[in-house]
């Protein structure tokens, strides 16, 4: 049986009441939605964060070898396939969106930098980088690693 509110179009008290709680409740679901898909794109982020970030020692170890090959090995073919090897790995870390952090005359940032000593250095402007130590790391504006510097006094 058809009420006489519907014949007209107008809607009773008890249906506006109905609708406006059905509307929030879609409202709560697509807003949950978003939660869940905002909670799990930080949790990927995170976990690649960490994936990245374990195998920075080995990126590190790598710079180091192929910085201090003596001057009588560098024709080697080993020594040549170690340093291709950690050209490679570098240029995998350089896809994954990691930038190195190594620029030495740049003023000294406590959130990209670590420093680990001071020069004495007249010619520059006081805490400025003056030194790369260790290099540092980043994905996007993330910094996974700080780099370990010398600064300037």
């Amino acid at each position: 049986m058809i009420h006489a509110a519907h014949s007209h179009g107008r809607v009773s008290k008890r249906e506006k009441e109905y609708l406006e709680g059905w509307q929030r409740a879609q409202a709560d679901l697509a807003n949950f939605r978003q939660r869940v898909r905002d909670e799990q794109a930080a949790s990927s982020q995170r976990a690649r964060q960490q994936a990245i970030a374990a195998f920075l020692p080995i990126a590190d170890n790598f710079r180091a070898i192929v910085q201090h090959v003596p001057e009588a090995l560098k024709t080697d073919a080993w020594v040549q396939g170690v340093t291709h090897v950690a050209r490679q790995f570098e240029h995998v870390l350089a896809e994954q969106g990691v930038t190195v952090i190594d620029q030495t005359d740049v003023p000294f940032d406590p959130r990209r930098h670590e420093a680990v000593g001071e020069v004495a250095d007249a010619a520059r402007p006081a805490h400025h980088v003056r030194e790369i130590v260790q290099p540092g790391y980043q994905l996007g504006e993330i910094i996974l690693k700080a780099a370990k510097v010398k600064v300037s006094t």
